[in-house]
């Protein structure tokens, strides 16, 4: 308990100090969060490993941000309205890094199942990293984060539906195959269709509640059952989260209550910030010291094809040149999903650990530039405010 509480207690003072810095030096402060994890974590220092109750406190930290960003940032009818534009830049954001990731397998002479793994891990992306930059710049609840953050969510279905298809295809059969994969993220989404109008009768329920923050209580509680549901269904917790904050968001009444002034300041003052400490304490600076041309080759294609699957998929949805850059820049970040999938490929032994760091060294150079990049582009595009 003494560790777990010095790592925690450093990390936020750390994050702290790095991410007013960050602030000052015009940057996000959310790259001093990232930093705090990799100084103090199994590269440097040593203290901080991303493993037991930590994890878990970021895993609660993923969700409470994504359920602020569904709550306060986010309108549901908005975000549907988006949904053409939102398949288009997901699909063409996935399909390029797909084909890139093919063709580095032929180039390196990859077997089929790393070259499966390799363009599968570079066509996902992370939501996170994005959504908490678009926060602090404001640009969360605009068009273009609303095509960002409904792009990232058809991304991640696809890719985990993807991940599903893989895994039963190369596996030895005793996991779930693709039908069963597929009616689990099916019945997610019809139940969270069947528990819309319910969100109306439990607030009707809440409202003659004597107990004193029976609506954060309620809805926090609602918050981890949907990141249980979601995680059943083979999808990330975080979507459940979200899915919580767009519906709670909906309601007149939990609306004017102002729930999230009972969850913010805990969520932001402590467990987001590990959540962000813990992509950093994940990262293996030693996968950057040996030269190697796969390592090269991942990183720029999977950036570069990234980047412009995104911008392609925005321009044909009728977005402006200025706002498709922003929304390209927005889908380069990969974390959760991707590290999901690479520890348990590497754990299969459906890849080396050649390929493994290689997808690492590509995890960390996508968050480190992402928050910098995405708030030039959104200063350069004046219209997206």
């Amino acid at each position: 308990m003494e560790t777990l509480l010095l790592a925690v207690g450093a990390t936020l003072v750390v994050a702290l100090v790095l991410g007013e810095l960050f602030e000052r030096a015009g940057e996000p402060a959310l790259l001093g969060e990232i930093l705090a994890g990799l100084l103090l974590g199994p590269s440097v220092v040593g203290l901080v490993e991303y493993t037991g109750t930590f994890a878990v406190f970021g895993t609660i930290g993923a969700m409470l941000l994504f359920f602020d960003v569904g709550y306060e940032h986010l309108e549901l009818a908005e975000l549907l309205s988006v949904g053409p534009a939102a398949v288009s830049i997901a699909l063409f954001g996935m399909a390029l890094p797909a084909a890139a990731g093919l063709a580095l397998g032929v180039v390196f002479a990859l077997g089929p199942a790393e070259t499966g793994f390799l363009a599968l891990a570079l066509s996902v992306t992370s939501i996170a990293v994005t959504a908490r930059t678009l926060l602090g710049l404001g640009q969360l609840d605009t068009a273009v984060g609303h095509r960002i953050v409904g792009a990232a969510v058809v991304d991640d279905v696809v890719g985990l539906l993807g991940f599903a298809l893989l895994l039963a295809a190369v596996g030895d059969g005793g996991r779930p195959g693709p039908l069963v994969a597929l009616a689990r993220m099916a019945a997610f989404f019809g139940a969270v269709l069947l528990a819309r109008p319910a969100v109306g009768r439990l607030s009707a329920l809440l409202a003659r509640s004597r107990q004193p923050g029976a609506d954060v209580l309620a809805i926090l509680g609602v918050v981890f059952l949907a990141g249980f549901g979601a995680e059943a269904a083979g999808l990330d917790v975080t979507l459940g989260a979200l899915v919580v904050g767009l519906l709670a968001g909906e309601d007149d009444r939990f609306s004017r209550l102002e729930v999230r002034e009972g969850i913010v300041g805990i969520s932001y003052g402590v467990f987001v910030p590990l959540f962000f400490a813990g992509v950093g304490a994940r990262v293996d600076l030693g996968v950057l010291a040996t030269p190697d041309a796969l390592l090269a080759g991942v990183v720029v294609l999977g950036l570069g094809t990234k980047f412009l699957g995104g911008l392609v998929g925005s321009l044909l949805a009728g977005g402006s040149a200025d706002d498709s850059v922003v929304v390209g820049v927005g889908m380069l970040p990969k974390t959760g999903v991707e590290l999901a999938i690479l520890t348990t490929a590497l754990a299969e032994g459906f890849v080396t650990g050649r390929l493994f760091s290689a997808l690492v060294a590509l995890v960390l150079v996508s968050v480190l530039v992402t928050p910098s990049l995405l708030q030039a582009a959104v200063e350069r595009a004046p219209a997206t405010g």
